[in-house]
């Protein structure tokens, strides 16, 4: 039966009817093209600015993500919004200083698409403690922030952790 209905969901979501047919926002042209072109948009979509590693496990993941959004989509599953998280709540347990990072390009990024990056990192920064509160960006972090800028992420997190008592 599961069979049947994941099938059932796969053919109406390629096909934008039934219960698939607001599953997918309309504007959602990705396909998997019979030359591979498909990937070749992804990849130099972010070649700009991630290291070829990086690029390469960034583009898998998306096309993974791509491929079966529509399946969950259709069977109502969806990436939470990050409004029904209860971020304040969860911050206002946090004892003694903390220390908030953003990168440019991430905020950038979702200013970009609607998420109001900007402003969300004002409302994290203000949902943590204020006293000793470090807010600080990295100049063209992305959301990979971490694994692209290595260097000023360790460089932050070792001078913050230094100061604690």
């Amino acid at each position: 039966e599961r069979e049947r209905q994941m099938l059932k969901a796969k053919e109406e979501a390629a096909e934008g009817k039934g219960e698939a047919k607001t599953a997918v926002d309309a504007t959602d042209t990705w396909v998997i093209e019979k030359d591979g072109s498909h990937l070749t948009k992804l990849w130099s979509s972010r070649a700009s600015f991630l290291p070829e590693e990086m690029n390469q496990r960034v583009v898998m993941d998306e096309q993974q993500y791509l491929m079966k959004r529509r399946d969950r989509y259709a069977r109502g599953i969806a990436i939470e919004d990050g409004k029904l998280f209860d971020f304040s709540g969860s911050a206002s347990g946090v004892k003694g200083p903390a220390m908030h990072v953003v990168g440019t390009q991430c905020r950038g990024f979702f200013d970009k698409i609607g998420f109001k990056g900007t402003e969300q990192f004002e409302w994290t920064a203000s949902s943590l403690p204020q006293e000793g509160l470090e807010k600080h960006q990295i100049e063209g972090g992305s959301i990979n922030m971490i694994n692209t800028h290595a260097a000023e992420w360790a460089d932050l997190v070792s001078k913050f952790l230094s100061k604690a008592e």
